[in-house]
C-alpha cells in the first residue's frame, strides 16, 4: 500500500535550516561558476529570503552580483 508522508509545521525537518542549507549549496556553486565569494552570495540570499518571497533569493544574488539573468534555472 503506497504512502505520503507530509512535514507540516518543521514537525520532521526544520524548514528554516533546510532552506539555509540549500542557499549555501547555491551560494558555494555560484562562486566556483562566476568568481565570486560564497559568504556574500549566501547574505544576498539569505536577506532577500527573509524580507520577500524564498524564491526572491535567486533573482536578489543575481541583481546584486551581476550574474547573467539567464542562470535562474541553473541555480
Amino acid at each position: 500500500m503506497p504512502g505520503l508522508i507530509l512535514d507540516l509545521d518543521d514537525t520532521l525537518y526544520p524548514r528554516d535550516r533546510y532552506v539555509r542549507s540549500g542557499l549555501a549549496a547555491v551560494a558555494h556553486h555560484v562562486a566556483a561558476r562566476h568568481a565570486l565569494d560564497a559568504s556574500t552570495v549566501f547574505a544576498t540570499m539569505t536577506r532577500a529570503t527573509a524580507l520577500e518571497q524564498p524564491r526572491a533569493a535567486f533573482q536578489a544574488a543575481i541583481r546584486c552580483h551581476g550574474l547573467p539573468a539567464d542562470c535562474v534555472a541553473e541555480l
